[in-house]
């Protein structure tokens, strides 16, 4: 019969072996201006947010964030602070700190916000940084649903408006999609224009909406302050097969876009006009 303490040993392995994967990729910007505790900080806020960390998980150990980020334990002590004040984890007496997060999802006007993004970004100008594959990190590996360390076509560009940086977008796609266009492509159409004329068929897509602050190189390429706030539109999209075909994150400068809508008050409750 296995024992309690050998069933709490193996989970506790298990999540070990999670947590590390999940920071296979963490890394410092040791040029950023931003500190190195707020790097940090955002990283594991990143991952909260996104809930590759889940509400009730221990955060990494002060030592397993050194290892990870290469920085100092008072560097690590601080970042999980600055999460503890964020309200994003809390301590308890006896135990490492957990993950305090549940977000709540609301529908309706906020599906209109995320549109309208998503129709401004067709009216302006892409620049594209970087075009290379690389392996998919494990988050990039479950959102396409391909082995981890699979090459993967990722793509960041950056979209202007009347010349200056709006949003940089973020995009993971399969190799065997990827390489049937070439750069010059991205430049001159979308994505989902790229899918059309390959005859991919895009079904749905899983989408949301959060804010986040501007990480040090982030925050250089479109011209705000490290630690900026930034609107956050993450969309993982399926062709009719249920394939994932593309997973993307776009950021936004908050300073440059503006939502409004009017409201009207019916049945003791505001509703859009």
């Amino acid at each position: 019969m296995v024992s309690r303490r050998s069933l709490a040993a193996t989970a506790a392995q298990n999540s070990d072996a999670r947590l590390a994967a999940l920071f296979a990729d963490a890394r410092i910007n040791p040029d950023s201006a931003s500190p190195r505790f707020l790097q940090v900080c955002l990283a594991i806020r990143e991952r909260i947010q996104s809930k590759q960390l889940l509400h009730g998980e221990r955060l990494p150990s002060e030592a397993e964030i050194g290892a990870w980020f290469g920085v100092s334990r008072i560097t690590a002590r601080r970042a999980v602070a600055e999460l503890v004040g964020m309200g994003l984890a809390e301590r308890q007496r006896g135990r490492p700190p957990t993950v305090n997060f549940q977000s709540t999802r609301q529908r309706g006007a906020i599906e209109d916000l995320l549109q309208n993004l998503l129709v401004l970004g067709e009216r302006t100008t892409v620049k594209v940084i970087e075009f290379a594959y690389v392996p998919a990190s494990p988050s990039i590996a479950a959102a396409l649903e391909v082995p981890q360390g699979e090459p993967v076509q990722h793509v960041l560009r950056m979209r202007l408006d009347d010349g200056q940086p709006l949003s940089l977008i973020e995009t993971f796609v399969p190799a065997d999609l990827g390489r049937r266009y070439e750069r010059a492509d991205m430049e001159a159409l979308s994505l989902q224009a790229l899918f059309r004329r390959l005859g991919v068929q895009v079904a749905r897509a899983e989408q949301s909406f959060t804010a986040c602050l501007a990480l040090g190189r982030e925050a250089r390429l479109l011209g705000v302050e490290a630690g900026a706030a930034l609107f956050r539109v993450t969309r993982t999209v399926y062709d009719q097969g249920g394939r994932p075909v593309e997973h993307v994150t776009s950021l936004y400068r908050s300073d440059r876009y503006e939502y409004q809508m009017s409201l009207v008050r019916a049945g003791g409750t505001w509703k859009r006009a």
